[in-house]
């Protein structure tokens, strides 16, 4: 945001927001954690209990079970996109937003919440879509990357000068996306919010 690579100073500015956050986090990766857990051990039993023996004995499959089963598998599938979807909204909105307003979490949400997803549904919508675009057209410039540089691109610290301007996209996107909600919403100082958002739209 402000073209500097200090590290020490703001983490001690902001570290009951990234402490908050971090908790925040964890808290979410624990709820997932569990409800895949406790999703593949039901769909398990039930390839154990009813599916397997049917396919061992040529035995016809129950369909109650197979119902349950690929009920099971949508709702994983669901689960995972809505998981997904919160990651996005966490880290895109929620934690610029946190470091604009200097808020705790659920502060940041019922504002990303309020002013980006229920007045901005379709330009969050079409945001979404152009993010997995984007990370698209970014995980096949990594790997032509790598390829073209022999692996060396793969080696973390090397990797990521190499790959920075992919980076530092994935990272401005959402916060030009943002500074088009008004000015509380601006991230930048004015002298680099200009030059952003046209090399942005470029």
């Amino acid at each position: 945001v402000h073209n500097r690579g200090a590290i020490g100073q703001p983490w001690h500015t902001y570290r009951r927001e990234g402490n908050a956050l971090f908790r925040f986090r964890f808290l979410l990766g624990l709820i997932s954690a569990v409800v895949l857990t406790a999703t593949v051990s039901t769909m398990l039993v039930l390839v154990w209990g009813d599916l397997r023996p049917s396919l061992m004995n040529g035995q016809p499959w129950h369909g109650v079970t197979v119902a349950l089963f690929i009920a099971l598998v949508l709702l994983l599938l669901l689960f995972g996109v809505a998981m997904e979807v919160v990651n996005v909204l966490l880290l895109d909105f929620v934690t610029p937003v946190m470091h604009r307003h200097r808020l705790p979490v659920r502060a940041a949400w019922t504002r990303v919440l309020r002013h980006v997803v229920q007045e901005h549904p379709k330009g969050l919508a079409l945001y979404l879509l152009t993010k997995i675009l984007l990370n698209t057209g970014v995980s096949l410039l990594t790997l032509v990357a790598v390829v073209c540089t022999c692996c060396l691109a793969a080696v973390p610290y090397i990797g990521s000068v190499i790959l920075l301007p992919l980076s530092l996209l994935q990272l401005i996107y959402p916060l030009v996306f943002m500074e088009q909600l008004g000015p509380d919403w601006q991230f930048f100082p004015p002298s680099r919010s200009g030059d952003l958002v046209e090399g942005t739209r470029g």
